[in-house]
């Protein structure tokens, strides 16, 4: 006897008990099934209601459901599935639609959901109600506090400034960086090139266009000839330009140049004129051995003319 009295004990311990937090009521097809979180329909302000509707019918079942409350209603629609049909056996179906709602205030509060309304094919329309189910609903999970006074609030932390103090720096090393550019900028400016300098410029503008390579060694001369000229024309106030190679010659005993300089120029030149008038063509080898002996020439004037500061006629 008392093992089958142990038995039975065993038997009622291992059936799962009800589910709590869960109201259903049932209308012939229809039930309306409501679940959350804890006993006795007492949930938190910041809780959820989960309502699922279930319709049963035929195949051509149609159930007109709300899409959410009235405005008057003092919960709050959060989310909403869409319905599902499932078919259960026996040529019917199982409609289904979920909802989830949230209090909008604490108190007492009833949860009322609106009728039904559903018909199978061309039969008549039927309307179904629900009780409304009451809920108390409060500002926190358990009761609410009973001291109601002013909760004092705990001391405020200063902000962390730091970030501030380093932006602060890396604008002034941006600023002192652009203000030193400003100033080189300014000082390029207010110091004006010599003639030496600008050929220089007009040189290296000149030979990075590798001319004799590409076989244009007559454009190249040409070039580097015009180059020279100017740089006479600037330096020493004369049309060079307009001049004849002989004229040019001839002018070089009134400049303050040395003799060494002076037989470049006149070798330079007259090796120029046969290469643009009589037609005798420069390897690109040579080219640039007068490219590099007209640099050689710049750089000495432009050496001579910082020494002595002189700029006119007649010097360097």
């Amino acid at each position: 006897m008392n093992r089958h009295v142990l038995m039975l004990m065993l038997t009622f311990a291992a059936v799962p008990p009800c589910a709590a937090g869960t109201i259903a009521q049932t209308r012939g097809d229809a039930e309306l099934k409501v679940q959350f979180d804890g006993q006795d329909a007492k949930i938190a302000l910041a809780d959820l209601i989960d309502v699922t509707l279930t319709v049963e019918g035929g195949p051509d079942l149609i159930v007109k459901a709300p899409l959410e409350l009235p405005t008057s209603a003092p919960w709050t629609l959060i989310e909403r599935s869409e319905p599902t049909r499932r078919p259960i056996g026996a040529g019917r179906i199982r409609w289904r639609l979920t909802y989830r709602f949230a209090p909008r205030q604490p108190g007492k509060l009833a949860f009322a959901f609106p009728d039904v309304k559903f018909r199978a094919g061309t039969g008549a329309e039927q309307s179904v109600g629900w009780d409304p189910i009451p809920f108390t609903v409060t500002t926190q999970e358990g009761e609410l506090r009973a001291d109601t006074g002013v909760e004092e609030l705990p001391p405020v932390v200063p902000p962390d400034r730091s970030w501030q103090i380093w932006s602060g720096v890396a604008g002034l090393g941006l600023f002192l960086i652009a203000l030193l550019f400003v100033l080189r900028s300014l000082f390029r400016l207010g110091t004006p090139r010599t003639p030496a300098q600008h050929a220089l410029h007009e040189w290296d503008r000149l030979v990075a266009l590798k001319l004799p390579e590409q076989g244009r060694s007559e454009r190249f001369i040409t070039l580097l000839t015009t180059l020279l000229r100017r740089y006479l024309e600037r330096q020493y106030a004369m049309p060079a330009r307009r001049r004849t190679t002989p004229e040019i010659l001839g002018s070089l005993a009134e400049m303050a140049l040395s003799a060494e300089e002076k037989r470049f120029l006149a070798q330079f030149l007259e090796r120029c004129e046969a290469v643009k008038f009589a037609g005798v063509p420069m390897p690109a080898d040579e080219c640039n051995q007068w490219a590099q002996a007209t640099k050689q020439f710049l750089q000495r004037r432009k050496l001579n003319h910082g020494n002595t500061g002189s700029t006119g006629r007649g010097s360097d």
